[in-house]
């Protein structure tokens, strides 16, 4: 495990929607992460790479 040293490596980077959990304590995680998947996950009614209509 290296150590924190610079302000720059407690900010999240840009690889996706998943790195702010860095800075955020594993307890509050296991709260917040379930939500976060259940957030990013589609529709049930839309099939997996399925393009809804517009209408």
């Amino acid at each position: 495990m290296r150590q924190v040293t610079s302000q720059h490596d407690a900010q999240p980077d840009r690889i996706g929607p998943f790195t702010i959990a860095r800075a955020v304590p594993n307890d509050a995680m296991q709260f917040v992460g379930p939500i976060m998947l259940l957030d990013h996950m589609p529709p049930k009614d839309i099939a997996p790479g399925e393009i809804p209509d517009p209408d």
